[in-house]
């Protein structure tokens, strides 16, 4: 039995040791504990040999090792072991109320994110959270790929926070990310509190021991069920000198768990089985949990000393016939209460239909009341839009009339100031073939102020006219862009001077020679809007900041109106995350296409940003896009550098 625990022990220490100097020294200092008893000195050996938690379980490999007598010190120097289970903790803030926690680490670090300090009866305290904790998710999202402000950002800006942490006993430290990362213990050997740890151990805590059973030895303890009042497996005696009273076992100690299996709801034969179905036992026990059933006035302990076995049967039974007669004590009183309970549902019963019953004719009457309320409404609401749509037509004529008119005395001015600077410009030729040179400069120097001026004067007008043709271009609907477009050819063919403006607006041009067009002038508007949409040339950096780019892949994809029920969005300007992201997409054909993705950023829809908005916005310009007269919505996507886990994904 023991070659095979020291094989097993070895197979784990190569397995969890790497190097061959490690190894050496973690034999090194069994071997020396061993010679000195001192357990002290093996933890610190072992501390200074597992410096990271994938380490940690060499604490539970080497306890075997350990003798009986020195099990129970042993869990006291031994530091907390990881533990792969998650932790829900969650926790609500209170106005400004602090968490009462911090944390370290990052991506940027190369580690995740851990708790590095708690503070005493603060709220973290009390549900729980430890330093050294690893935090896994926070409010649904994973953030083993998120940086250390992200976190921060994710935990200051919500009120009420869910997140799942793993017990891990060590804390990473890392100043800047070219150092190394070193863990370090969370807990500190303090000598001063061995004695009163074994104390506590010995009065009501669960502890855990490792028996070795070599060739036909026993544990040398005999066992009990408790009695109805306190069920469970109890230590009845332990004989002298055996390995149980080595262990520390004492009579009414309670047996919670042995091999794995839990001794909560097993029977006295069962437990017995259990017990002698192994060489190897590690039995985890709860000090003292039955010292009032073995004390000398218990029928139990009397039996024992006095050594009459049949008085122990004749208590046996006494207890036996007992227990019926409280059985059926409780069955008679069940019985009565029950008819009683009986008697008062039928009663409740009669009450409740009749009370239905008048519910029911009073709740007709109040929907007759207001069926005839709301008919009411309706048509005073109908009557209302009514007019109000009249109003609305009669102020959009009269606007466009307005309009119209004012553009026709604008272009009317163009066309005579054109006019004009055409009798100037035939003027100085005709002074130029005269050969007045001298009349000639002055009459140029006050041809160039004149132009200055009408120039001047023409920039208002055009500036004025496309102010106008703005207003009307977002006022008209689609019928009146042909009207307009007939009118600026009109315009365009009376004069070669000066175009005449249309939909597309254009800065207007100087006839000074010395004037060059700024040629980093944006183009205009509907121009960007037709190349924003081509998907074979569509370039990002055309439409936004590197800033907004920040790094990521930005594509273009033509979805059909009727996918666009197949996805949802969350987020906004008015969310911690600042941006409109694609929280979940249902099955369907644009899931399998795979154009759309958990976490994808939605910039733009048909030539509207979706940047700096709130969710509300958002979602108006995607059902305005699902109203429009297209087949097919143009969506810019950021694609998502992390996947939020499904069916967790909530910005709070």
């Amino acid at each position: 039995m023991e070659e095979s625990v020291a094989k097993h022990f070895r197979e784990n220490v190569e397995e969890i040791l790497e190097g061959d100097n490690e190894r050496e020294a973690l034999y090194s200092a069994l071997t020396a504990f061993h010679q000195t008893s001192d357990l002290s000195a093996l933890v610190r050996e072992m501390r200074n040999l597992i410096k990271e938690p994938a380490k940690l379980l060499l604490y539970d490999n080497i306890r075997p090792l350990i003798p009986l007598k020195q099990q129970i010190e042993y869990d006291h120097y031994a530091p907390f072991r990881p533990n792969s289970k998650l932790k829900v903790v969650k926790m609500r803030r209170k106005g400004k109320e602090n968490l009462g926690f911090a944390v370290r680490g990052g991506m940027e670090f190369g580690i995740g994110i851990y708790v590095s300090y708690v503070e005493a009866g603060s709220q973290a305290d009390l549900l729980g959270l430890r330093v050294g904790d690893q935090i896994v998710r926070v409010n649904g999202f994973t953030i083993d790929q998120a940086i250390h402000e992200e976190v921060l950002n994710l935990i200051k800006n919500k009120n009420e926070i869910i997140m799942k942490v793993k017990r891990v006993g060590m804390l990473p430290i890392k100043q800047s990310t070219d150092e190394n990362v070193s863990w370090h213990y969370v807990d500190n050997i303090d000598s001063s509190k061995t004695l009163q740890h074994i104390l506590d151990l010995k009065s009501g805590k669960e502890i855990k021991l490792c028996f070795n059973l070599v060739g036909g030895m026993g544990l040398g303890c005999s066992i009990c069920s408790g009695p109805f009042e306190q069920p469970g497996i109890f230590i009845q005696g332990v004989r002298k000198g055996s390995l149980a009273d080595e262990g520390g076992l004492a009579v009414g100690d309670q047996i919670l768990m042995v091999n794995e299996s839990s001794f909560s709801n097993t029977t006295h034969q069962e437990a017995v089985m259990v017990l002698k179905s192994s060489k190897q036992l590690d039995i985890t026990v709860r000090k003292t949990a039955g010292k009032d059933l073995f004390n000398p006035r218990s029928p139990t302990k009397k039996a024992e000393d006095l050594g009459e076995l049949e008085q122990l049967k004749e208590i046996k039974e006494f207890d036996v016939q007992r227990e019926k007669e409280k059985r059926a004590k409780l069955d008679n009183e069940r019985t009565l209460l029950e008819n009683e309970k009986q008697k008062e549902l039928d009663e409740k019963r009669k009450n409740i239909e009749a009370q239905k019953l008048k519910e029911q004719i009073n709740k007709q009457k109040r929907e007759e009341d207001t069926r005839k309320k709301q008919e009411k409404q309706r048509r005073l609401k109908d009557e209302e839009e009514k007019e109000m749509m009249v109003q609305e037509i009669n102020k959009r004529e009269k606007r466009e009339t307005d309009l119209r008119r004012q553009h026709k005395e604008q272009l009317s001015l163009v066309q005579e100031m054109q006019q004009e600077l055409a009798e100037m410009k035939e003027r100085e030729r005709l002074e130029k073939e005269k050969g007045m040179l001298e009349e000639k400069q002055k009459e140029k120097q006050k041809r160039v102020r004149k132009e200055q001026e009408l120039l001047v004067r023409l920039a208002e007008q055009e500036k004025k006219l496309a102010e106008k043709e703005v207003a009307m271009r977002q006022q008209r609907l689609s019928r009146d862009s042909e009207e307009y477009k007939r009118e600026g050819e009109r315009g365009r063919e009376s004069n070669e001077i000066i175009q005449t403006p249309s939909f597309k607006l254009q800065k207007p041009v100087l006839l000074n020679p010395e004037h060059k067009q700024d040629s980093s002038s944006p183009p205009p508007l509907e121009e960007e809007e037709e190349e924003a949409f081509d998907e074979y040339c569509f370039d990002p950096y055309k439409f936004f900041t590197n800033a907004q780019i920040n790094g990521r892949h930005i594509t273009l994809v033509d979805i059909s109106k009727a996918d666009l029920n197949d996805f949802q969005i969350e987020g906004g300007i008015d969310s911690p995350i600042n941006k409109v992201v694609v929280s979940l997409v249902f099955d369907g054909a644009l899931k399998s296409q795979g154009k759309i993705h958990l976490g994808d950023q939605i910039m733009m829809a048909n030539a509207k940003t979706m940047l700096d908005i709130p969710l509300a916005e958002a979602q108006k310009i995607l059902d305005d896009a699902v109203k429009s007269d297209k087949d097919l919505v143009s969506i810019v996507l950021a694609k998502s550098q992390f996947m939020a886990e499904e069916n967790e994904m909530t910005y709070l």
